[in-house]
């Protein structure tokens, strides 16, 4: 191998000096099959990609490429009947890491049924296996009930003892235990620790799992098919169509059109059910919009809410003050400009009270502030050396203030006194230890969607009395920022900010800035 795990590369080698005659490269290191050299000049070898191939031995020219449909692994042999060559192969995937195939591989597309094919050169076409049909969709697992350190337990476990022949990809060799039945979750224990199974091919692991390792064993399975499920939104991925974009904040309006907010000073607008989000409203200097940190959509006003700051990685509209702006939602005109009052302040992100009161906070110096239907200034609601880091905002259902704190990693409710104002704040109890907590919307009732950004992970967060629970649906994002529901679908945002930190990417930015879909896990 040349790197490690590098491709494969078929190497021929002058046996007087050493040196590198040729070499042709397969297309990884699982791409390593047997070769047979003839005294005709020829060399063979089989592919992991399903194909035959032939090459000059003394020039390494490629002279022939079939298709045979199988994986090839073992080298070619031949031999001659009535003076007749033939090149004879066994087909078939196996050997290191044969339960779980490369997508490349001809497993992936017609399975494996292993076959004897002999070659001549006046033979017929290659008859191919019948192309398997798709795996079809993850089902909604069962409800999790295991918390998190038992999910962390069990997939300790599961590597250990599970993980050698469970591959749980859509082409594995052996069953994908993300499409377990319901069947199949109710009789876990019984196949695992009693057998149940062993007829299949799947023994009695009693003898090195407890029933608390297989329990949490179920809970990490669970969590694994629940976290694929969510990848199988109804809505598409949407692209955003300009460069340098470095998205940070999405919201939805009514209809499910999305919009986003950016590092470039542009709000991106998506369609409903669109796949592509374009530019729509673009910093100028009439519009004085510098960086965008939070937007959202209010129907009930037709306002599109942004919070505008100063450029933190300019120069460019890195002058200005912090402020929060409101421009017509059907057509994008600027409808008022509201700044935030001295010190210098972090408008990061906004909510929308039941009377239409918008709320915003200031993450800079731990405060927020409110602006009343028909008012023309930003009002102080409250400020707490606890809200020094605060991010996103959002009302519940029975209109309860929740806020969290990207610095300190924490949830608070915002306490009141009877006429409303802030009175106090309450540190919630968190199932898990959060990891730069950053835009946080309503679902319904006391569910939220929450988006991590220093760990790239999006939940659904319930709150119940002083506790919140984190149910994990992507912890695979890259800088996530921002999250917005949109009927059963998560849409979540990568911000890939690390190209405006990371002096080695200056210059540089991802391939595409994404907004992914997420199926929401329905509620309990």
């Amino acid at each position: 191998y040349r790197d490690g795990f590098g491709p494969f590369t078929l190497k021929a080698f002058d046996p007087d000096t050493g040196q590198v005659r040729w070499e042709q490269e397969g297309v990884g290191f699982w791409d390593r099959a047997g070769v047979l050299a003839t005294g005709g000049n020829l060399v063979f070898q089989g592919t992991d990609t399903g194909h035959l191939k032939a090459f000059n031995a003394g020039t390494g020219q490629e002279l022939l490429d079939l298709d045979v449909g199988t994986s090839i692994v073992a080298a070619p042999m031949t031999y001659a009947v009535d003076g007749v060559q033939y090149i004879a192969l066994m087909a078939g995937w196996g050997g290191g890491g044969w339960f779980a195939p490369h997508e490349t591989s001809a497993v992936v597309r017609y399975g494996n049924a292993g076959r004897i094919i002999a070659f001549r050169l006046d033979g017929g076409q290659v008859p191919l296996p019948a192309p398997l049909t798709s795996a079809g969709p993850i089902p909604e697992p069962p409800a999790q009930f295991g918390t998190a350190e038992q999910i962390q337990q069990g997939g300790q476990l599961f590597a250990r003892s599970c993980a050698i022949c469970h591959a749980n990809i859509d082409y594995g060799m052996t069953p994908d235990l993300r499409r377990m039945s319901a069947d199949t979750h109710a009789s876990f224990n019984a196949i695992v620790l009693q057998g149940a199974r062993r007829y299949r091919g799947m023994p009695q692991w009693d003898d090195v799992l407890s029933e608390v390792d297989a329990a949490a064993i179920h809970a990490y399975l669970i969590d694994l098919a629940a976290r694929a499920y969510a990848r199988q939104a109804s809505l598409p991925d949407i692209e955003i169509e300009d460069t340098e974009v470095f998205p940070e904040s999405v919201t939805a309006s009514a209809d499910g059109t999305v919009f986003v907010g950016s590092v470039k000073g542009n709000v991106y607008r998506a369609a409903p059910g669109a796949a592509i989000a374009t530019p729509w409203i673009e910093t100028t200097p009439d519009n004085g919009i510098l960086t965008i940190l939070g937007v959202l959509a209010d129907d009930a006003s037709n306002t599109l809410w942004l919070c505008s700051v100063p450029n933190f990685f300019g120069p460019e509209r890195s002058q200005g003050v912090s402020s929060l702006m409101a421009f017509d939602l059907a057509t994008g005109a600027q409808k008022g400009v509201y700044s935030f009052p001295p010190p210098a302040s972090t408008c990061n992100d906004i909510t929308i009270a039941a009377d239409g009161t918008a709320f915003a906070s200031d993450t800079s110096n731990g405060r927020i502030f409110t602006l009343a239907p028909g008012a023309d200034a930003l009002a102080l609601y409250g400020e707490d050396a606890a809200l020094v880091g605060i991010d996103g905002l959002a009302f519940s259902g029975d209109g309860t203030l929740y806020v969290n704190n990207v610095r300190s990693n924490a949830i608070l409710r915002v306490e009141t006194r009877p006429d409303g104002s802030m009175s106090g704040l309450t540190s919630l109890e968190l199932s898990h230890e959060l990891g730069g907590p950053d835009g946080f919307r309503l679902i319904a009732g006391n569910r939220f969607l929450q988006a991590e950004g220093t760990i790239g992970r999006l939940g659904v967060v319930t709150i119940d009395g002083d506790r919140a629970d984190l149910t994990v649906i992507d912890d695979s994002l890259v800088s996530s920022p921002g999250a917005t529901p949109v009927g059963d679908t998560a849409y979540v945002i990568e911000s890939n900010i690390r190209y405006l930190t990371d002096p080695s990417l200056r210059g540089q930015q991802p391939e595409s800035f994404m907004i992914y879909a997420r199926r929401l896990p329905a509620a309990p």
